[in-house]
């Protein structure tokens, strides 16, 4: 059974697993998440700085920890990633499947 991420390996902004998505196909992830019911567990920004990754914790946030954000994850991911639509920040997605 192919894993969500997979979906979207072909839409990474870097070769290689788990996918790096724009704002756009990383809410497409989570929307595929809530589709399937699988549980977001964090989403991790990061900027490319001369083709490399420089993660930013502030753009970041975890799911996994935070019983009040556990229960409805997926509103959560979406809303944190659409007020990040229009930056250069580019996200991984974290799915418990």
């Amino acid at each position: 059974m192919a894993r969500i991420q997979d979906e979207f390996l072909d839409k990474s902004v870097i070769d290689g697993f788990p996918p790096i998505l724009n704002p756009e196909d990383a809410i497409a992830l989570v929307r595929s998440c809530r589709t399937s019911k699988a549980k977001v567990l964090g989403i991790d920004g990061f900027h490319i700085i001369d083709s490399k990754m420089q993660p930013d914790m502030a753009e970041s946030i975890d799911f996994s920890t935070n019983r009040k954000l556990v229960n409805d994850c997926r509103t959560e991911a979406e809303q944190f990633l659409q007020a990040r639509i229009k930056s250069e920040l580019v996200f991984e997605v974290v799915v418990d499947e």
